[in-house]
């Protein structure tokens, strides 16, 4: 609530009315008062209309004789209540605040909000209910008192409380002029709030600008970013169990954690689940955490005023507005610094963020992704991630398999990268070498997909038929040895692996799952280990 009080000074001998009524007549003076009223607000900026209304009220207390007057603007609601206080009085009445005013008027305020005059020209006239308002009289000296709505639209948008120290004044005789004083000051306001509306509409529309800026940017972005792995490709059962966890997950708000090795697609599937999801329609806002220095990853999420930090010249919204009713994907999550993940888990606690540089906060609607290729619970063991954060973002945890568990679907991925690359290229590929599937097959894959498809990526690029082979390629020496040959060392990487697995059951004592079992030690599922077994060979010695 602000009030517009101006004071002043009155001498002891000056009279309250500076009118003469024998050398100028009455209704002169009041018409006189009206153009000037009216000329006043015509051309009066609207952050001036504060002050032409005290100077009014002055010109009423002269004009009436009385001892103050105020008008109380109304808010626009819901729900109604007093907003703006406008007071003129003179100096002779005890000292008048803002919150007596609207503590102790509130039977006269809420009368005249619903449209009535009132007229009081003895305080006894006051019934009980506006017992607060007669006390607050009698302590100030007043003893008679008007009170009119004032109506725009019909509806009342303030009211205007003149006061006397006479019994019997004549402010209740001024009524019907009063009555045409207040149009003035109700014009003046409708124009105020007017211009105030139009200003608010403006500023929203400028930020539904900015926002779609924002998201034409982030869309832009997303047409440029190549979709690594472009949709989930296979058929193993190990990528049949993350698609039904993203069915699981896609339509709730719950956040989710993504657990895999560089390179087996957690964005992927941080993608599916967002498109999946109510949030679909709006651009997935991407952030790794790894890749940006600690100084700049703060103002990159929650965004920073000017002035926060030496270089901020302007004004940044982190990505987490940018983000606000869509989702956000924090990608190596687990390299976020200690310092900023109490912030972050304000958001998933709160919904709010504050900006570098601001006390003040915002509150915003993201369904956080995030993804990690590290093991977090080691993390929190050690002391490198909050143990609380790492259970708010743990409530739906989705783990992506390496390719190396999943090798059924490899044949799959190559045709489809092939195909990819070939048409980038203009080229034309219509087979693959069985030597060459064989290779990839047998690969261990430490990159994952993404290695695959670079590997891919680069063997098109540089065939010369139609034809997709690895060994008769000029470049074999830039490959893993598995994979640029196809001869003996294939069979020497066979009986490293066969004989690798067999130490390592050895030691286990043949136990194959567990949590001392060869599959732990091996980062492998114990069914994965089985299928490797039957397929080197190896079994058990009786």
């Amino acid at each position: 609530m602000t009030t517009n009080l101006i004071l002043r000074p009155e001498t002891q001998h000056a009279p309250h009315c500076r009118y003469d009524p024998a050398m100028m007549c009455d209704s002169l003076l009041f018409e006189r008062i009206m153009s000037e009223l009216s000329t006043s607000f015509i051309n009066v900026p609207t952050d001036q209309i504060g002050n032409e209304i005290v100077k009014g009220l002055k010109e009423i207390v002269q004009y009436s004789g009385a001892a103050a007057a105020t008008l109380v603007e109304f808010s626009e609601g819901p729900p109604v209540q007093p907003s703006t206080v406008h007071l003129w009085h003179v100096t002779d009445i005890p000292p008048l605040s803002e919150s007596e005013l609207m503590q102790n008027l509130s039977w006269g305020m809420e009368s005249t909000r619903t449209g009535q005059i009132l007229e009081h020209r003895h305080l006894c006239d006051i019934p009980e209910e506006g017992a607060r308002d007669r006390a607050l009289f009698e302590r100030l000296g007043f003893k008679s008192t008007v009170a009119l709505p004032v109506m725009v639209g019909g509806r009342v948008i303030a009211v205007l409380g003149v006061f006397a120290h006479s019994e019997h004044s004549k402010l209740c005789d001024l009524v019907p002029r009063l009555r045409v004083i207040i149009q003035a000051f109700g014009n003046a306001l409708s124009r105020k709030r007017t211009e105030e509306a139009l200003h608010r509409a403006i500023a929203e529309l400028k930020a539904l600008k900015n926002r779609l800026e924002v998201d034409n940017l982030y869309l832009q972005q997303e047409i440029k970013v190549e979709r690594n792995f472009g949709s989930f490709v296979g058929e193993s059962e190990a990528l049949k169990i993350v698609w039904k966890k993203i069915q699981q997950v896609c339509f709730s708000r719950a956040t989710v954690l993504i657990a895999g090795e560089t390179g087996t697609g957690k964005e992927l599937v941080a993608r599916a689940i967002h498109e999946l999801s109510p949030r679909g329609q709006r651009p997935l806002v991407r952030v790794n955490c790894g890749a940006l220095p600690a100084t700049l990853i703060e103002s990159e999420l929650f965004g920073h005023e000017k002035g926060a930090f030496t270089g901020a010249f302007s004004r940044n919204i982190g990505r987490f507005e940018f983000a606000d009713k869509s989702s956000i994907f924090l990608d190596e999550i687990g390299e976020l610094p200690l310092e900023l993940q109490t912030k972050l888990l304000r958001v998933l606690q709160e919904g709010e963020i504050q900006r570098l540089g601001s006390s003040e906060t915002r509150k915003v609607d993201v369904r956080i992704i995030a993804a990690t290729n590290r093991d977090l619970q080691t993390l929190v063991a050690e002391k490198k991630f909050r143990e609380d954060l790492f259970y708010r973002l743990n409530v739906f945890p989705i783990h992506v398999p390496p390719l190396r568990d999943r090798r059924e679907d490899i044949p799959a991925l190559v045709r489809y990268f092939v195909e990819m690359f070939a048409a980038k290229s203009g080229k034309q590929i219509e087979s693959i070498s069985q030597k060459t599937m064989a290779a990839l097959m047998e690969y261990g894959w430490p990159g994952n997909v993404r290695e695959l498809q670079n590997i891919l990526e680069r063997a098109v690029l540089v065939s010369t038929t139609n034809r997709l082979e690895l060994d008769d390629c000029s470049w074999v020496q830039g490959l893993p040895a598995s994979v640029a040959t196809v001869g003996s060392p294939l069979r020497g990487l066979h009986d490293e692996e066969r004989e690798y697995i067999l130490k390592v059951l050895r030691l286990t004592g043949w136990r194959v799952s567990g949590e001392k079992g060869a599959a732990k030690i091996l980062h492998l599922n114990p069914k994965t280990l089985e299928s490797k077994m039957k397929r080197l060979n190896i079994t058990r010695p009786t």
